[in-house]
């Protein structure tokens, strides 16, 4: 059509030049009238030819300029020769060409029609590509104000990155660019620990196998590790073939910290829950045991003062007095087990107030010793003389009771115990030792919990002391 459009021009105007000026050669312009209506023949088959419709057809890649300015162009190119031959018309001069001039008239409205078809064509794909800038606009607008990263990549640990929106930098401290730099930047980033799994899920769908979804760390820039949430599927070509790799990753940092934070929080429930119930447990094996001392010195306190009611007259007077004794020694063991009881009690809610004075220790810890009466423990008393120290001296005599007795009750009969009193700096040492086996191993971790006792035991104790 291009050549069709030159050589109309030239002949065009060399028949104009020719008419105008009444120039007039017998054998030429017969041949020059063939050409000239051969010419426009071509031009509008060419116009009409089946191949003009790729004109039709947008092309996104390549934008028509100027399309007026061409429809204006051809348009006179067209009307050139029936100007001329208006033109003669008005000077009088005959026409030689009508059937021509007819001719070219059809011809010209063809080619007039075409090119409206193609100016419409033209307007339409302007405003295809107008809508489909607006469309790529609104998808890119609403893609980068997602809190996510969007992405396509192509498959494979050397798949290239094709697109990464800009919330790559807010998100994992990377630019888009410093990101897309390299198919292996965004494995090299991943945790080794989880950079398997990342790659296994990937290789999931190149296998058809479904939609991938994962969730991996990432270390960012400055060092801080970001737990993402990917999840990804494939887009096919024309044969279902996949060709590239579109997903979305989400920070899910915070939720993984509170899922974290709820495991801790759920362990130390379930341990304090377990601390709880060995706490009751002890604590029924303690009320057990005080039940037992409590029965026990109660029952021969009743046994004696029954002796003594009935039998009182007729039991020898040396008798009696081994009653009292075993009375009012039993009574004693009865004040220790309910003071230690009370002041467990105070203890626990933090109300115990210490009473002190200045005492000498050996002389309560000797007191102590006698009021024992340990007849199967051979006890020794080590203090060169009294040892002062300002104490609560009640609470300071419960304690060695105490000492000493879980020292008789732990060990074998005849088990010596050493008692020993001496100063030290500003303070004083109590020590209570025996020649038993000691605590095990195993409970030496928790041997001063409240209601703790051994497992082996030669005698029950409350486990107060």
């Amino acid at each position: 059509m291009a050549l069709s459009i030159v050589a109309l021009f030239v002949t065009d105007s060399v028949y104009s030049w020719i008419s105008v000026h009444g120039i007039v050669y017998d054998n030429t312009t017969g041949y020059l009238e063939g050409g000239w209506a051969l010419f426009y023949v071509l031009w509008g088959a060419a116009a009409l030819h089946r191949s003009m419709r790729q004109l039709e057809t947008p092309t996104p890649e390549r934008e028509v300029k100027n399309p007026r300015l061409r429809l204006y162009l051809l348009a006179g190119a067209s009307l050139m020769a029936p100007a001329v031959e208006l033109f003669q018309a008005l000077r009088g001069e005959q026409v030689d060409v009508p059937v021509l001039a007819g001719c070219s008239a059809v011809l010209f409205i063809l080619v007039i029609a075409r090119l409206k078809g193609l100016m419409v064509d033209v307007n339409e794909h302007r405003r295809t590509e107008r809508q489909l800038r607006e469309a790529e606009t609104k998808y890119r607008t609403l893609v980068e104000g997602l809190p996510a990263v969007v992405y396509i990549a192509e498959f494979g640990e050397e798949g290239a990155w094709r697109y990464v929106s800009p919330q790559i930098e807010s998100i994992l401290g990377f630019t888009q660019e410093e990101f897309m730099s390299a198919a292996k930047f965004w494995r090299e980033q991943i945790l080794t620990e989880d950079r398997d799994q990342a790659l296994a899920a990937e290789l999931q769908i190149l296998n058809g196998e479904g939609r991938m979804q994962c969730e991996y760390r990432i270390r960012s820039p400055k060092g801080r590790v970001i737990w993402i949430r990917e999840e990804a599927e494939a887009l096919t070509d024309e044969n279902g073939r996949p060709v590239y790799l579109q997903g979305v990753m989400y920070d899910v940092t915070n939720q993984k910290e509170g899922e974290g934070r709820l495991r801790q929080a759920l362990d130390t429930e379930k341990e304090a829950t377990k601390r709880l119930t060995t706490l009751h447990e002890m604590q029924n094996s303690f009320l057990q045991a005080v039940s037992h001392d409590l029965r026990t010195p109660l029952t021969s306190i009743l046994g004696s003062a029954l002796t003594l009611e009935q039998s009182g007259d007729t039991i020898a007077p040396e008798d009696q007095q081994d009653l009292i004794r075993r009375m009012a020694s039993n009574a004693r063991k009865l004040r220790r087990l309910l003071t230690n009881l009370l002041d467990l009690d105070r203890m626990s809610r933090g109300t115990v107030e210490p009473n002190r004075g200045q005492v000498d220790l050996a002389l309560i810890a000797a007191t102590v010793i006698q009021e024992c009466n340990l007849e199967n423990h051979p006890i020794e008393l080590g203090a060169s003389g009294p040892v002062m120290a300002t104490v609560d001296a009640d609470q300071t005599e419960r304690i060695i009771e105490n000492l000493i007795t879980n020292a008789v009750r732990y060990t074998p009969p005849e088990t010596p115990i050493w008692v020993t009193i001496e100063p030290f700096e500003d303070g004083v040492i109590i020590r209570v030792e025996d020649a038993g086996p000691g605590v095990r191993d195993d409970l030496k971790a928790t041997i001063f919990e409240p209601f703790r006792q051994g497992d082996e035991v030669v005698a029950h104790s409350p486990g107060v002391g």
